[in-house]
Order: C-alpha cells, then structure tokens, then sequence
C-alpha cells in the first residue's frame, strides 16, 4: 500500500502508542528520565511480582534453589546482548556496586596516577575522592571541552587529549562510554588501547551505553566494564552489571565476604549447582539477599527484542533530534554535541538552581520528570531523555513548560 509519508509516520506512531501500553507510567507526568530509570514494563512486574511471592511463600527453597536458573538466564541474556563471554559477567545491585568492588580491589601506592576526563559521573567522583584520602594517589584530569567553548571535535582529538596524560606512573585510566550529564560519546575502545600500550588499568563506566547505543564489549577490551540494565535497556532496578577481562578475575574481590570466597582457585571456571561459577558465586553471594530483578531480565529482552533495538535507536534519535530543536526555540542554550557524539541524553544550560529543587517543582508543577546533574565547572543542567516510550507530544509538553518556570525561586 502506497501511503503518503504523513500517513505513513501516523501509522507508526500508532504503533509506539500501542507499544506504550505496555509499560507503567506515572499519571500526569510525563516521563523524560529515562538515562536514571526507565519505567518498568508491565510483563516484567507481573513476573516479579509472582517470583516475590514464591519467595515469601518459601524462602529457603526460592533464595538458594529455584532463583538460581532464572539469574543464569538473564546472565545469558545480557552477556549476548554485550557481545561478552558469561563466564566473565557478574550481575549486581548497580553500578555504583560494580565500581566501588573494582576501585576497592586495586593496589595503589603513593605516587600513581588516575587520568580520568572532568564529565565523570558525580558519585563516582565521590568514589575517588574517598579512595584518594586512603590510597595517596593523584588525579590527573583530561578537559572535554563543552559545545559553546568549542563548536567541533573529532574523536582522535579526544584520544590525543587522554595520551597527553599518560605517563610511567599512570595506574589507572578512568572514563565514561557515554557522559551521564552531556550525553556524549567517548572513543572508549581506543582510550582503552592507550591503556593497554601504557601497561595501566582500564575502567569504564557505561551506565549509559547499553540499550541506547551498540555495545561490543569484546571489541571495546576493556579490564573493567561496569554497567546496568535499568536504564536504556528497560530492566528492573536491581540489575547492574560487571564485565572483567578474563585475565583480570583473580584481581576482583568482593564488597562483602561470605563463605562463597573460599574455594578452590583452580576451579575457578567450575559451575556449582545454581548455574554460575565459583568464580561468580564468590562475588554475587552476599549472604541472603532479593535478587529477584536479576531473574527477570529474560523478560525484559523479550519485551524488547520484539520491538527490535535498530527500530529503539532510529526513534530515539529522531526524538532527540526534535528536543534539541523545540527546546532551544525557548531560548535554552544546547550543552550536548550532535552528530556522531550524541545520544539520547540531552542537556541544556539552565539558571544556578538548587538541583534537587528544580527537580521536585519540576515534577510537582511542570507534571515532567527530569535529571539536573551537577556537571564540573557549570553546576546543575538541565537533561533530557528521549526514550523509545516517549512522544513529540512529551517534548512539546516540556517546551510549553519552560517559560513559566520560576527560575529564581529554586535556588
């Protein structure tokens, strides 16, 4: 059928409409914050609402018995979808968990240096203040330049700002696939290249990679990958996730010990009764714990591999691509670089606001969730996260909002 383009687009709005349906969302709020948390999909509710009353119905037998299998799943399920090895994947509460289990695991001395680029994650940059005070390292920080100081970069150009860094006391080179405030990509596979060439310890930080961009972990090569399912790519919060390069397992040690630690090394690969390795055992079992998020990522993927993930990314961009220009005809001013550093995640510079006041009369009188990450050297901006679930109605509903916000009574 030869449609009209207008049609045509009608057509397949209907269908994301449809798709919505699936998924719970607040009332009278439109949902712009995808890169904290995505809404939970209907399916995947239903199931872990079900799976929590088995466990409460038989606990025992749930926790440390018929859980089991369904986590194993999931970790197939993620580990196919990384493009990474199982046996080197640990699911964990978050991201957060993931980093702090690598950063406690290194050996510095006084005299190493970190580099790491000044749009990290701000708990992350909490992380390594801590473990600086303890530790006597140095940070040596790389300058991602922000659109309005420079209106073009390419990748290289950031790959040669990282080397500059790189020096023999180089221990670790700390950054992000994607930055949790401005949205942009980083050239990740070659700065963990530089790494490797400098003999230092690469670590990346991609809770806001998977599900809105491609992700290969095995082509990236990273020493530690350290990610999670419940933003871009619909899982239930309680669904992180830890990559470790095969030849750096021995070097991870858990957060919390349990009796799972003492094993013998050289069965490391070895699978016990629950599905996982020993390996996996000695760093996911923290005594009695609710890791039934996990159990479902299986049905997460199936609600999303049925719409296809190239049909998730082409409408996110499109979004995007419609924010950036309703947003900035309010007069906000664009922080984020298009073509090919841009994603989902946009920002804009706002008023000095207290961050978490803007938030809340954000969501109370704008009826919008948004993010306002604090970003080095600006402070709080404005994010917007276009997911698949949204609509240019949304965006439109934010623009409308916009010249009625009282900037001056959030401070």
């Amino acid at each position: 059928m030869n449609l009209p383009q207008e049609q045509r687009d009608k057509l397949s709005e209907d269908k994301w409409t449809e798709r919505k349906l699936n998924i719970w969302l607040p009332d009278r709020v439109v949902p712009l914050n995808a890169g904290t948390c995505s809404p939970t999909l209907r399916p995947v509710f239903a199931y872990m609402t079900q799976l929590r009353q088995q466990m409460a119905a038989d606990p025992q037998n749930f926790i440390w018995s018929s859980v089991l299998p369904l986590i194993e799943e999931g970790r197939c399920e993620v580990a196919g979808f990384l493009r990474c090895a199982r046996e080197d994947l640990l699911l964990l509460q978050n991201v957060s968990f993931a980093a702090n289990m690598v950063l406690f695991s290194l050996d510095f001395t006084p005299g190493d240096e970190v580099v790491m680029g000044d749009q990290e994650y701000h708990h992350f940059e909490a992380l390594w203040r801590r473990l600086q005070k303890r530790r006597g390292f140095s940070i040596t920080r790389v300058h991602l330049p922000l659109p309005d100081e420079r209106a073009e970069m390419s990748a290289a150009e950031i790959v040669a700002a990282y080397a500059e860094k790189i020096n023999s006391r180089t221990k670790v080179i700390f950054v992000s696939h994607v930055t949790f405030a401005t949205g942009m990509i980083l050239p990740v596979k070659e700065i963990c290249a530089l790494a490797r060439e400098a003999g230092a310890v690469s670590i990346v930080d991609g809770a806001h990679a998977a599900g809105m961009i491609d992700v290969d972990l095995g082509g990236i090569g990273a020493d530690f990958y350290c990610g999670t399912a419940h933003k871009w790519m619909m899982g239930a919060v309680g669904t992180g996730y830890l990559h470790v390069a095969h030849s750096r397992r021995k070097s991870i040690r858990p957060l919390v010990t349990s009796a799972a630690w003492e094993y013998d090394r050289a069965a490391m690969d070895a699978t016990t009764y629950g599905g996982e390795t020993y390996w996996q055992k000695s760093i996911e079992y923290q005594g009695t714990q609710n890791r039934v998020p996990q159990t479902a990522l299986s049905r997460s993927f199936a609600s999303t591999n049925d719409i296809g993930w190239e049909n998730i990314r082409q409408r996110t961009r499109s979004l995007r691509e419609y924010a950036r220009e309703a947003i900035q005809a309010t007069g906000l001013k664009l922080l984020s670089y298009g073509g090919d550093f841009a994603t989902a995640l946009t920002s804009f510079r706002i008023p000095q606001v207290d961050a978490f006041k803007a938030e809340r009369w954000f969501h109370a009188e704008g009826g919008i969730e948004l993010a306002f990450p604090i970003l080095t050297g600006v402070g709080p901006v404005m994010r917007v996260s276009t997911a698949w679930f949204n609509s240019r109605e949304d965006i439109d509903a934010l623009a409308r909002v916009l010249p009625k916000v009282p900037w001056d009574q959030l401070r």
